[in-house]
């Protein structure tokens, strides 16, 4: 079953990426059913000199594909694709048969459109969880649908599940979120606050991280951004990291030390954070106590029993006043939540 899927994370393996033959397999089934279709017809003319072929034939076929099927589609882009090691004349061809194209993104569009209507009919039309179905809905191939129509009550369950998930927090727990001194970008008082749950070792994380300045930069004095640790259990270096991190936050240079910490994330041994740290100029005494000691594991784990309450099982995990953000490696996303902070107000 295709897996419904709100945003990159960091839970488990990530999935294959599908291959590029089944990308493609829309369009060149099409090519070819095309090509097939005018190759058993058989006239004396055949010994003539075939008639030119225009070299804007492929364009205009990707043209006439892509109005069909929506220019987001699969079967748009993997006909442009297609269309890249074709003939002008194969092109020519599969323009003669275009009614047949068209008869199959019809078919496609049809099933598509009516398992997301089901779905959003149940769970809510309202609902961000159908936004986010909708949003999807070109990018859908027909065997996908099928599939989501085969599971439709799992499916159903999940986008069920991943609405409770999205909705808003209660105002305890906004300001559990905010509680104590953690590494935070922007004043206090701010209208707007992010918190961001991450991890040192996640690739998605270091996504995320590229949009902090954009956000802060953009909204300044309006938005707040605030860290919490997040480690998951299967990324061995994320402990330390973290726990480094707040000892770089005792001494002032949290976002600096976290910069650099996402910029390296091939390098996590003890030498390498000692070399962040002397690097920005840090009490090295002090910073080798802290990870020695152990001072900053507790408030790590704080962190993450915090998100864990409210509902974070991944990284990374982002709120904007209360509100869970589908996408926090998407500044679009972002954007989008914080606007609908800023409505709410």
């Amino acid at each position: 079953m295709p897996e419904v899927r709100v945003s990159l994370s960091c839970r488990h393996a990530p999935p294959k990426a599908a291959s590029t033959s089944t990308s493609r397999s829309f369009a060149l089934g099409l090519l070819l059913a095309c090509a097939c279709a005018s190759k058993g017809e058989s006239t004396a003319s055949e010994t003539e000199p075939p008639p030119a072929v225009s070299e804007t034939a492929c364009p205009e076929y990707v043209a006439a594909i892509c109005t069909e099927a929506g220019e987001p589609s699969r079967a748009c882009q993997s006909t442009r694709h297609a269309t890249e090691f074709m003939a002008p004349s194969a092109c020519a061809l599969a323009l003669e048969q275009l009614d047949y194209a068209k008869q199959k993104i019809a078919a496609r569009s049809d099933l598509c459109q009516d398992v997301v209507n089901r779905l959003c009919a149940d769970v809510g039309e309202s609902t961000r969880a159908c936004q986010l179905v909708r949003s999807d809905l070109a990018a859908l191939e027909t065997h996908e649908c099928q599939a989501l129509d085969d599971a439709y009550a799992e499916v159903l369950g999940e986008l069920r599940e991943l609405e409770a998930s999205l909705r808003p927090l209660s105002q305890a727990d906004q300001l559990a979120l905010v509680a104590g001194e953690p590494p935070a970008l922007g004043p206090a008082d701010a209208p707007i606050t992010v918190v961001l749950f991450s991890d040192f070792e996640c690739p998605y994380c270091a996504t995320a991280a590229k949009l902090v300045p954009a956000i802060h930069g953009k909204h300044g004095d309006e938005v707040r951004v605030v860290f919490r640790q997040f480690p998951l259990s299967f990324h061995p270096h994320a402990r330390p990291a973290a726990e480094a991190a707040l000892a770089a936050h005792a001494q002032g240079q949290f976002w600096a030390y976290h910069d650099r910490l996402f910029e390296a994330q091939h390098a996590f041994d003890r030498a390498s954070l000692e070399t962040h740290a002397a690097a920005l100029g840090l009490d090295m005494t002090a910073f080798r106590e802290a990870l020695d000691g152990s001072v900053y594991a507790q408030a790590v784990d704080s962190d993450a029993a915090l998100g864990r309450r409210l509902g974070v099982d991944g990284t990374p995990s982002m709120f904007i006043n209360g509100i869970r953000v589908a996408d926090p490696t998407d500044l679009a996303s972002v954007e989008a939540t914080i606007e609908q902070a800023r409505q709410a107000q």
